[in-house]
């Protein structure tokens, strides 16, 4: 897959944290949520003027970071080189655990 491919299944994993969290957020920079499973920090959270702190998106058992700029599909990069058969069975279970998540 190409870095810019992981961003659909970011926003639909984005669409689960806004639905699980109450909704109103604009998660097109990305929402600050961890669970087990993942997490994810909003551009504006994790971004600290030229450094980096920590990627946009992480699946922790996979160790796939995926980071973007501003806006989630925007200059986007990852760490690794998922088929899109893997990546879709992360971005199942990320939601999963969003919807498990107490």
């Amino acid at each position: 897959m190409r870095d810019e491919d992981y961003a659909d299944g970011i926003y639909n994993i984005l669409k689960a944290v806004d639905y699980k969290l109450g909704g109103g957020y604009d998660f097109s920079t990305g929402i600050d949520y961890r669970n087990p499973v993942f997490q994810t920090q909003s551009f504006w959270a994790h971004a600290d003027d030229e450094d980096y702190v920590t990627p946009g998106f992480q699946h922790f058992s996979s160790g796939l970071a995926v980071d973007w700029y501003k806006r989630v599909g925007r200059s986007t990069e990852s760490n690794k080189n998922l088929t899109a058969l893997e990546w879709y069975k992360i971005v199942v279970e990320c939601i999963e655990s969003v919807r498990d998540d107490e």
